[in-house]
């Protein structure tokens, strides 16, 4: 079990203690204890829910991988417009798509699922989340989930963290209309690679574009029977089971 209190958090399964985390969770981050409410009674917070694009009720706190599908992924990642919206409009679902291009065959699945998690949880930039961890935990909770029905294993490979930050300059660039440069601004760090303009094309797909070429690029990775990357989902039982 575990409590938050004034002083903190505290789980009394895994020992963790957090002084700097006051928001009440239905279980611990770091080992999903459940939380030690005193009274027994339930912590609403875990039934609350959002609905997605087929109409579904997708519960944040409390998600199972029966719950994900590509659908509502590629709808949701198509219309969240990457940099907070500054700048042009630009997907999630376009970027994942580039990264999965960008990458190796056996871990393009990866990368065009890399940010998928957000088509729940949101987009927050790189300045917000790298100073609430909470979210971070939360998100990885929810992909951890989402990994499993796509049939992804074990931790992100390199190549797509790679992809991932190496795709920024050409990003940033194209959004922003050459206004600014993100290695001269202190993003990236160009380490002697060169810069993959010539090769990464962002196109500034609408989001109906989007969505339609991350679908496929869906299908063509997953497609191929010797690569079986795509789990179909298990029925929840009935109450009556």
């Amino acid at each position: 079990m575990h409590t938050t209190t004034s002083e903190g958090f505290h789980c009394g399964m895994c020992s963790k203690r957090e002084p700097t985390l006051r928001l009440e969770l239905p279980y611990c981050p770091w080992c999903t204890a459940p939380q030690d409410t005193q009274q027994g009674a339930p912590y609403r917070g875990v039934n609350l829910f959002l609905h997605v694009s087929s109409g579904k009720k997708f519960f944040p706190l409390r998600c199972a991988p029966e719950d994900f599908e590509i659908e509502d992924i590629a709808h949701a990642l198509s219309n969240i417009c990457r940099y907070g919206g500054h700048g042009a409009f630009y997907s999630v679902a376009e970027h994942a798509v580039l990264v999965s291009l960008m990458v190796p065959f056996e871990h393009a699945l990866w990368g065009l699922l890399h940010d998928a998690a957000e088509a729940y949880v949101g987009d927050m930039v790189r300045p917000l989340k790298s100073n609430i961890p909470i979210f971070g935990r939360i998100e990885d909770r929810v992909f951890g989930q989402l990994a499993k029905r796509f049939g992804l294993k074990g931790e992100q490979p390199e190549e797509v963290t790679w992809a991932d930050n190496l795709i920024l300059r050409p990003e940033v660039m194209r959004v922003f209309n050459g206004a600014f440069d993100p290695v001269t601004e202190g993003w990236v760090l160009s380490s002697g690679v060169p810069s993959p303009e010539d090769e990464v094309k962002v196109r500034l797909l609408s989001p109906c574009e989007a969505k339609m070429l991350f679908l496929a690029r869906f299908e063509e990775l997953t497609a191929n029977p010797k690569r079986p990357h795509y789990a179909p989902p298990t029925a929840r039982p009935s109450k009556d089971e």
